[in-house]
């Protein structure tokens, strides 16, 4: 009779002792953004800085790599949500191939490197369960400073003869339940009915209005985290108790898509640091929805909102940036569409979902906010890509071209392009807004700001359209200092 092997014999016992399904797989395409835990990113940003500058001392060039210690938490945060919904454990493979994107779907560039240290900052470091865990020093290195969001239920392992393997179990601890309730958090179904995504709306509650005015502070193209605001600020303490005005009228308004429910709409308002001038609040500014919500829906399913059963529309200035230049100077604007460009035309011709009066908007808006060219040309160029057009159809040395060619059809105000003002143009126009606001909240009526456009009930267009003219004259009057100012700008209707 022919003996069975050893490996088959392992494998079978750690099948019947350990059932997958027991525990929620840990998914890499899962993520939460990191505004629901920014003060922990913040603080695990500050150990990582902390062990650069070790470095350094010694001798060391040091590296950063705080994006992808980011998506990581991103991801670790939001299966421990999924695990709490599931009521179950959550299964985190620590196998250097568990993370290989051939096997698996890795969207975020996770591995076993970042994925060990978020863990030993994640973990309740008790002496006796995670003392074999925390050999790897890598896991150990923040264990002084740990949140105690996870506890170790059972320790994988890996037999290097036979190859065979167990993933490691982790169990959400009731400091992350409590730490969870601020969302409301709901499994959905993607496209693909095997793997579940997470959607997690975040909900303001009074004790979290500090968090209703934030400051970001970005390093690289990608590489940012937020400080704190000083709350005495006039500023941030005048967007405060306006926003607690708004995100309590905003609970008891009824808004729908077609026949479903929305949550109800919580803003809050961030400021990012400017680079040049550290000390200065006023840059950037704009108005977000927690989640995204209805500011991250296409403009065709915008227009099937209701609002306390009523139909609405969207009123938007046209040109915003541009004709903000222009007015600030007090010069006369330019006539035809701002962002009409005979270089772009060609764009219209490939019949992809950019057109080029689109691209022509892209161009102004990157130029305006790019510190230089090649800056300017690295956002351009994936922006084209994202749209599958490729950078070199529009010919050899097309940046340049199109950069003469947006100076010579905007000469009055081409020292705005390739400055870096693009964040100075948004807290203008986040100005704007914020009067906007104050004055439907002062009528008790609903509004959901999209930066430079409004969506309102039908029967408050009229109400809109004029506090917008209002505002925009008075706002450019204030910053300018030209109180002579009354050139009202063009409102258009999307729908």
């Amino acid at each position: 009779m022919k003996k069975r092997s050893t490996k088959s014999k392992i494998s079978k016992r750690a099948k019947r002792k350990f059932k997958y399904s027991d525990a929620v797989p840990i998914n890499l395409s899962r993520f939460a953004q990191e505004e629901y835990f920014y003060d922990i990113w913040l603080d695990f940003q500050d150990l990582l800085i902390r062990e650069r500058e070790q470095k350094r001392e010694q001798g060391i060039k040091p590296r950063s790599h705080d994006l992808h210690y980011l998506n990581c938490l991103k991801s670790v945060i939001a299966n421990l949500v999924q695990s709490v919904l599931e009521d179950k454990s959550l299964a985190i493979g620590l196998r250097k191939d568990f993370y290989d994107p051939d096997r698996k779907r890795n969207p975020l560039g996770i591995s076993k490197v970042y994925m060990d240290t978020v863990l030993g900052y994640l973990i309740v470091h008790n002496e006796k369960s995670t003392k074999r865990f925390l050999k790897d020093p890598r896991r150990s290195k923040f264990k002084d400073y740990g949140v105690g969001f996870i506890a170790l239920e059972k320790n994988g392992f890996l037999n290097p003869k036979t190859g065979l393997s167990r993933v490691t179990l982790f169990a959400p601890t009731d400091k992350f339940k409590t730490f969870m309730n601020q969302w409301q958090a709901t499994p959905s179904r993607s496209k693909n009915k095997r793997t579940k995504e997470l959607r997690l709306i975040r909900i303001s509650s009074p004790n979290e209005n500090s968090k209703l005015v934030r400051r970001k502070v970005i390093f690289e193209s990608e590489r940012h985290r937020y400080e704190k605001v000083d709350q005495k600020h006039p500023l941030v303490s005048d967007t405060r108790k306006l926003l607690i005005k708004y995100n309590a009228l905003m609970e008891s308004i009824k808004i729908k898509l077609d026949v479903v429910t929305l949550d109800p709409p919580a803003l809050y308002r961030l400021f990012i640091i400017n680079r040049r001038k550290p000390d200065q609040l006023e840059w950037h500014g704009r108005f977000y929805a927690e989640g995204g919500h209805y500011q991250n829906f296409r403009q065709d399913f915008c227009k099937h909102l209701t609002i306390d059963e009523s139909p609405v529309t969207e009123l938007d200035f046209s040109s915003t940036h541009p004709t903000l230049a222009y007015d600030l100077k007090n010069l006369p604007r330019p006539t035809g569409d701002s962002y009409d460009f005979e270089i772009l035309k060609p764009i219209d011709a490939m019949k992809q979902k950019m057109t080029a009066r689109k691209a022509g908007k892209l161009l102004v808006n990157i130029a305006i906010n790019a510190l230089d060219e090649s800056e300017a040309i690295d956002a351009f160029q994936g922006e084209l890509a994202l749209a599958k057009i490729k950078y070199g159809e529009l010919g050899v040395g097309a940046f340049p071209r199109l950069i003469e060619a947006l100076k010579a059809k905007h000469t009055p105000i081409r020292e705005h392009f390739l400055s870096g003002n693009g964040n100075w143009f948004m807290f203008i126009d986040s100005e704007i807004c914020r009067n906007v606001i104050i004055d439907f909240i002062s009528d008790g009526k609903p509004i959901l700001p999209k930066h430079d456009s409004f969506i309102v009930r039908r029967d408050d267009a009229k109400l809109l359209e004029t506090s917008m003219r209002r505002h925009w004259v008075n706002v450019i009057r204030q910053i300018s200092g030209n109180l002579n100012f009354n050139e009202l700008p063009e409102i258009k209707m999307k729908y």
